[in-house]
């Protein structure tokens, strides 16, 4: 048997492990949000993109967010909540949207892996 009876050669597949392993690099974000929508997606102040993050909601109220593009969601994350986002994939988070409902506010705590 020769290569070309394969349809993908082994150099292929340790090369997109490769591309799908996340950099290693762990960091958090302190924020606090309103009733304005943070947009987070640059590479220089936020390192992004990221493979996963774990945001946590200090509250005093609720947050809304959405990864990699901006709708409106139908219910926030709680304060006190943490909820764990995990693409399995590096770089596929490329931003990460965050908003309070009118006159509310909240400080959020993220812990990143790129």
């Amino acid at each position: 048997m020769s290569d070309d009876d394969y349809p993908v050669s082994l150099s292929d597949i340790k090369n997109e492990i490769n591309i799908e392993k996340p950099v290693g690099e762990f960091f958090n974000i302190d924020l606090d949000i309103t009733s304005s929508i943070t947009e987070l997606y640059s590479a220089v102040s936020h390192k992004l993109p990221w493979s996963s993050f774990d945001l946590n909601n200090n509250g005093p109220n609720g947050v809304y967010f959405c990864v990699n593009k901006w709708y409106s969601p139908s219910a926030p994350l709680p304060a006190g909540k943490s909820i764990s986002v995990d693409s399995k994939q590096r770089g596929a988070i490329k931003k990460l949207y965050l908003k309070c409902d009118a006159g509310e506010t909240a400080h959020i705590s993220l812990f990143v892996m790129r």
